[in-house]
């Protein structure tokens, strides 16, 4: 545990020194204000009468994505710090094992993607929906959290790569609108991809859904999650980092 905090703490004085990480942890926080107080002023430039029901569930399924993101950014963004100072080289000769440190960095953004991803729904206040579903969303949400954090670490040498990779990843943002155009026979396409069973399970659960499908929908998604993290979590194992 005090190898953990110690962590922590390095985590948190890194944070301090970089503008674009110190400013990560504030985007959801505006992403919120900006929905609850743009997206009705958006609303009432369109026509009278449209039903904009269907329009503010889609973008609220959609936005309870974006914490994990950002979330693992931060997290990835720290591992590159780390990684330029030679702490990372260090940590392979001290007693906190690599898999304990990636363990570590598991679990942190999952945390944090969670309290933002409820924070993120009550600020925007546009949709209400039972505690223990606002719950689920939020831990489904958070497990693509370490998805980001360790694809954008292993895949970039340094932070203006990584911004590069994080660019190219965001397009999958949108990959589970597509099950909105999709004929119903080809949405096993989308099923590998980890952003769309969040939303799936969250839209489903303000579209009247049954507890069955929503229980189904979030088992299979946190078992996807899962598979990749486990893959993931052997390639960051297994990396040297002198």
């Amino acid at each position: 545990m005090r190898k953990i905090y110690k962590l922590w703490t390095v985590d948190l004085r890194q944070s301090g020194r970089d503008p674009l990480t110190a400013l990560l942890f504030f985007v959801p926080v505006i992403m919120g204000l900006a929905g609850r107080f743009g997206f009705p002023a958006l609303l009432n430039l369109l026509p009278a009468g449209l039903d904009v029901t269907q329009y503010v569930r889609l973008s609220m399924a959609v936005l309870v994505l974006f914490p994990s993101m950002l979330t693992g950014m931060i997290a990835a963004f720290l591992m590159l710090d780390e990684k330029d100072e030679g702490t990372l080289t260090a940590i392979q000769v001290t007693p906190v094992p690599k898999m304990q440190y990636a363990l570590y960095r598991l679990f942190s953004p999952v945390l944090m993607s969670m309290v933002l991803v409820v924070l993120l729904v009550i600020i925007v206040g546009l949709v209400i929906v039972p505690a223990w579903v606002l719950l689920l969303t939020a831990i489904l949400a958070a497990l693509g959290a370490p998805l980001w954090a360790f694809v954008i670490f292993l895949f970039s040498g340094n932070k203006i790569e990584g911004l590069a990779i994080v660019k190219l990843l965001s397009l999958f943002i949108g990959v589970p609108l597509l099950a909105e155009v999709l004929p119903s026979k080809f949405l096993p396409l989308l099923w590998p991809f980890p952003l769309y069973w969040p939303y799936k399970f969250f839209l489903g659960s303000l579209t009247g859904a049954t507890y069955t499908s929503l229980l189904g929908a979030w088992i299979v998604g946190a078992l996807i999650h899962a598979v990749y993290l486990a893959v993931l979590l052997r390639f960051i194992s297994k990396r040297s980092y002198a």
